[in-house]
């Protein structure tokens, strides 16, 4: 790819060289400089266009990588945290939902302490046994006594108490009149109680979990990476890249750091290991903006092979990746409201049954886009991915792999194509001896040295220095 660096007003003068037979000389002349307007746009109205990729000049003007995340990376506020607020309302819905179902259905039959197992039982001997209201209010008084303590009961446990006091134990005092309903309230008051307490342990430990935080790098972590930093601020890319690689040991997970050591590597001029590195971010975080934004630039200015997107795919990307993950998600959630509900609660089952469809169909289009949708890495699995650290020539010809070679230690009989630039994504196929089979993004395959490529993963293994 040849463009001009920086801005142009005007367009360099062109140079004639002639030779006049009469004097035997040659001559020299110069054309006027011709000048150079740019415009941004055209004032006619017409169609909206999409987002601009690579090769529509998104980086015109672009002349430099963005610079490195700053010691503070592992203590960022999140890019966008408002896309990620709505699932608050999704999530304490189904909780409360979750919830529900767990008191009502499951704790009943694990609520018995060790202490008494018969507690259930007796529960449910009270339900089914057909006793007068006398006999009911002194069994349903002697399970209180014995399964819940006096500061531990509510007014309505209080009030079966004294009823059954000044009933079943005054001479003078005529049978209460108890219906069925006041039975099975009086009974489902006793159950709730009982395994009140272990309701409460569930909530207590949803909320801890809930609140755990990735806590904050050791402080020894902290100074290699304030150290890296210092380095990178005074122009010293070496030893902020060792740095770097250090804090990496220690936090292999970060795409920050990743993302920094390809930094590194570009301002030493090493843009295939740029590169390199900046794949390996996007392994750990594929929506890290900033290792996003600094490989396209690389891949435009080295020239890079670039996969090339069907029409289907340029139609479905009119729509950022985001909004289809979000349109996943939401449903997902749909689809466990609908099944918590419908195990809940006995009502609005159209309803309820209508989300699940509408859920099951919005997740299944929104998954089958995702997969889809036109990346870099997309053409092959993540566990070939190769990337050309170093310019190497296409090798054509059998006799690439063979151990047979010429003076200057090139193959014999082999066929140099053209060089791969730096940086290009490629599919690892086979290894043999010190070539390497390869299949680039455009699907053409061929040998290149092994020593010029290098896999993505794992994202902790150091390329050798060629």
């Amino acid at each position: 790819t040849i463009r001009p660096k920086g801005y142009q007003s005007t367009i360099p003068p062109f140079q004639f060289v002639s030779f006049d037979p009469e004097t035997e000389q040659y001559l020299t002349a110069y054309s006027a400089p011709i000048p150079l307007e740019t415009t941004t746009g055209s004032t006619n109205p017409g169609p909206a266009r999409s987002r601009p990729t690579a090769d529509d000049g998104f980086f015109t003007g672009v002349e430099n990588i963005l610079g490195i995340k700053t010691s503070n990376l592992f203590e960022d506020s999140p890019r966008d945290p408002i896309s990620h607020w709505w699932h608050i309302i999704p999530g304490i819905l189904s909780f409360l939902l979750l919830l529900q179902i767990i008191r009502s259905r499951i704790l009943p039959l694990l609520a018995a302490s060790k202490g008494d197992p018969d507690i259930l039982q007796a529960i449910d001997m009270l339900e089914k046994k057909e006793a007068d209201s006398t006999t009911f209010l002194r069994k349903a008084g002697s399970l209180i006594e014995e399964s819940i303590p006096e500061d531990s009961r509510d007014e309505a446990i209080r009030q079966i108490i004294a009823s059954r006091d000044e009933h079943c134990f005054r001479p003078d005092k005529s049978a209460p009149d108890i219906t069925d309903v006041q039975r099975q309230e009086i009974i489902r008051h006793l159950r709730q109680r009982l395994i009140k307490n272990a309701s409460a342990l569930i909530l207590l430990t949803s909320l801890v979990i809930s609140n755990v935080e990735a806590s904050p790098p050791p402080e020894p972590e902290r100074n290699v990476l304030l150290q890296a930093e210092a380095a990178w601020n005074t122009k010293a890319y070496r030893l902020a890249l060792e740095l770097y690689q250090t804090a990496h040991e220690n936090r292999p997970s970060s795409s920050d750091i990743l993302y920094n050591i390809g930094n590194c590597h570009f301002k030493l001029g090493e843009s295939g290991l740029a590169s390199l590195y900046y794949h390996r971010a996007l392994q750990i975080d594929p929506t890290h903006p900033e290792a996003l934004q600094n490989l396209q630039f690389i891949q435009k200015e080295t020239g890079a092979i670039l996969p090339t997107a069907t029409g289907y795919q340029n139609w479905i990307s009119l729509v950022s990746r985001d909004t289809y993950s979000t349109a996943l998600a939401a449903g997902f959630w749909l689809i466990l409201l609908a099944v918590l509900s419908l195990l809940q609660t006995h009502r609005f089952r159209r309803f309820h049954r209508a989300c699940l469809w509408v859920g099951s169909v919005t997740a299944i289009a929104s998954g089958t886009v995702l997969i889809s949708y036109p990346t870099l890495s997309g053409f092959a699995a993540h566990h070939e991915h190769v990337v050309m650290i170093h310019s190497a020539p296409v090798m054509a010809g059998s006799s690439a792999t063979t151990p047979e070679k010429n003076r200057d230690g090139s193959a014999m009989n082999s066929q140099s194509l053209f060089p791969i630039a730096p940086g290009t994504l490629c599919r690892l196929i086979a290894n043999r001896g010190e070539w390497t089979y390869i299949e680039l993004a455009n699907g053409l395959r061929a040998w290149v040295p092994r020593n010029t490529t290098c896999p993505v993963l794992p994202v902790s293994a150091i390329p050798e220095r060629f």
